[in-house]
């Protein structure tokens, strides 16, 4: 079931981690062992251009732990360096059968840091 309205704040050129934990709609984790993960933040109203994009395999997310459903979406400094507004961000896991699942949307504020 994907979970709508995950929204959050931060500022252009800070790190932010977001860590996710993938359950079906009772709440039992969902494996992720042999999963593929993909990540986009994209202009709103979303315009099929990524802005960032982020995978597994070494592009800043790790599975942190399979068995629990839990991943880190590494967001560093300089990926969001250049951006200030209000952005769509989606987040899809690709199981070990090749189904597709949305796992997350929502809007992120990205405010223009002055330091």
């Amino acid at each position: 079931m994907t979970a709508t309205d995950q929204n959050f704040t931060t500022w252009s050129g800070d790190d932010k981690v977001l860590t996710v934990t993938v359950t079906d709609g009772s709440g039992t984790a969902t494996n992720l062992t042999g999963a593929t993960i993909n990540y986009e933040l994209q202009a709103l109203p979303p315009d099929g251009v990524a802005l960032l994009t982020k995978t597994t395999g070494g592009g800043g997310i790790s599975i942190t732990d399979a068995a629990a459903g839990t991943f880190e979406i590494t967001i560093a400094a300089a990926d969001t360096a250049s951006l200030s507004g209000v952005y769509f961000h989606e987040c899809q896991v690709v199981d070990s059968s090749g189904n597709v699942s949305t796992i997350f949307t929502g809007r992120v504020n990205i405010r223009e840091d002055f330091v």
